[in-house]
C-alpha cells in the first residue's frame, strides 16, 4: 500500500498535534505494512524519518493554507498515486482526488470560539466542515467521536477512535535524582511543587488554578509552577498572580519555555499535576505525569475522565455550558480541596501514584498504528 500523509505538524515546536503526528509516522515505519510519502511545510523537516520518502515546500503563511492542500500538495500526489492519503490537521482540500483520511482532534473551536483569536475563530468551522467529507475520520477520544457526530453530522461508522499514549522512552520513573536536581536548579524552582504544563490559553483554565492555590497556600507549603508559554487568547493568570500579596505571588513561578530535555524531569519532581481545563479533546501532558509517577488532579473538562479513569482526582464543574466555566467559583472551590487533600495524604498520594502507573499501560502507539492501519485499508478499498 502506498500512503501519502500530510506531515506539516512535524515542523512545529511542540504541541499535541506534532507528538500524535511523529509517533504515528515511527509507528507506521516500523510496521513495515507501508509505503510511506511524507509531505512537509518546511525544508528543515526534510531527514526527520528514515526509510520514508519525503517532500517539503514552505507555507509562508497559514493563509496560504488552501493553496498548499489543493494545489501543491495535489501536484506532488498526482506523480506519487498513492492509495490512501493521510490529512493530520483536520483540514483537507476542498476536492478530495484520492481515497482520504483525516484526524480531527475535537471540535473545540465550535465549542468555545471565544477562547480563540480571531483568525482561527474564521477558520475553523469551514476547515472542520470539509474535514468531514473525508472518506474517514479519526479521532482521539469517545468525546471528541461524539462530539463531531453531533456537531459536523459524520456517522459513527465512519469515525474510528485511536487513543494516544505518552512516549515511555521519555516520561517514566528512572529519571535519576540528579537529572531532576539539575533541571530544577536551572529553571529556578523549589519545591515541593504544585505543576502545570500546557500553552497558557483561556481554555486551559491556569487562571482558575491560581486562585485555586491562593486559598490554600497558607495550609500548604508547596508552590506553584506554571510551566508554558502564553497563548493570543491568554487568561488572566498573571494578572492575577500581581495583584495577590507576596507571600502568595513569591511561591507562583510562570517558566515560559522547557527544554524538552527538561521535561521529563519536571514532572518527576513534581509533588502533584493538576490539570483544570475547561475542555479537552484528549490530555498528553496529563498522561505523562502519570507516566513519570505523579499524582494527578483533573477537570472533567471533555476527555479528561476518560484519559485518568480511576487513577487520579475528577473534580467537576458545577455548569455543564462550557463558556460559564470561564468563572466557575464553586469549581474553584473544590479544586482547592482537592489540592490540599492530596498535599496532606501520603497515602493518596501513592494510590494515584500506582494507579497512574498501571493506567498508562493501557495505553499503547502499537495499538494506534494498528487501529489506523485498518482504517487505511478500509479507505484504500473503497
Amino acid at each position: 500500500m502506498k500512503l501519502a500523509i500530510e506531515a506539516k505538524a512535524v515542523s512545529m515546536r511542540g504541541g499535541g498535534v506534532k507528538t500524535y503526528v511523529v509517533n504515528l509516522i515511527r509507528g507506521l515505519l516500523a510496521a513495515g505494512q507501508a509505503d510511506v510519502w511524507l509531505y512537509y511545510d518546511a525544508p528543515s523537516s526534510l531527514g526527520t524519518f528514515h526509510g520514508a520518502h519525503e517532500e517539503a515546500w514552505p507555507l509562508f503563511h497559514k493563509a496560504f493554507l488552501g493553496r498548499w492542500l489543493g494545489i501543491q500538495m495535489a501536484e506532488r500526489l498526482r506523480a506519487c498515486r498513492p492509495d490512501v492519503v493521510h490529512y493530520t490537521k483536520a483540514d483537507v482540500p476542498k476536492r478530495l482526488l484520492w481515497p482520504s483520511v483525516v484526524t480531527i482532534y475535537d471540535v473545540i473551536p465550535l465549542l468555545l470560539p471565544q477562547t480563540q483569536p480571531l483568525g482561527p475563530r474564521l477558520y475553523w468551522p469551514r476547515a472542520l466542515a470539509r474535514a468531514a467529507k473525508a472518506h474517514h475520520i479519526l479521532t482521539i477520544s469517545q468525546t471528541s467521536k461524539e462530539d463531531i457526530v453531533r456537531h459536523l453530522g459524520v456517522e459513527s461508522s465512519n469515525i474510528t477512535v485511536t487513543t494516544l499514549a505518552p512516549d515511555i522512552t521519555r516520561f517514566h520513573t528512572g529519571i535519576a535524582r540528579a537529572v531532576v536536581a539539575d533541571a530544577l536548579h536551572r529553571l529556578t524552582i523549589n519545591t515541593p511543587y504544585i505543576l502545570f504544563v500546557a500553552t497558557r490559553d483561556i481554555r486551559k483554565n491556569a487562571a482558575a488554578l491560581v486562585r485555586a492555590f491562593a486559598n490554600i497556600s497558607n495550609s500548604i507549603p508547596h508552590y506553584l509552577v506554571l510551566a508554558g508559554k502564553a497563548a493570543l487568547k491568554r487568561d488572566q493568570a498573571l494578572e492575577i498572580t500581581a495583584r495577590l500579596p507576596a507571600s502568595i505571588r513569591n511561591r507562583i513561578l510562570f517558566v515560559d519555555f522547557v527544554r524538552d530535555e527538561d521535561l521529563p524531569a519536571l514532572y518527576t519532581g513534581a509533588d502533584m499535576f493538576v490539570w483544570p481545563s475547561i475542555y479537552e479533546g484528549w490530555a498528553f501532558p496529563v498522561q505523562e505525569a502519570m507516566a513519570c509517577g505523579v499524582p494527578v488532579i483533573v477537570s472533567n473538562g471533555g476527555a479528561l475522565p476518560e484519559v485518568i479513569g480511576e487513577a487520579g482526582l475528577v473534580v467537576p464543574f458545577s455548569t455543564a455550558v462550557l463558556r460559564d466555566r470561564l468563572a466557575d467559583d464553586a469549581f474553584e472551590g473544590k479544586l482547592a480541596d482537592g489540592m490540599g487533600r492530596l498535599a496532606h495524604d501520603t497515602r493518596l498520594k501513592l494510590s494515584f501514584k500506582q494507579a497512574g502507573l498501571e493506567r498508562v499501560k493501557q495505553f499503547s502507539w502499537d495499538s494506534v498504528v494498528r487501529k489506523t492501519l485498518h482504517v487505511y485499508e478500509k479507505v484504500a478499498s473503497l
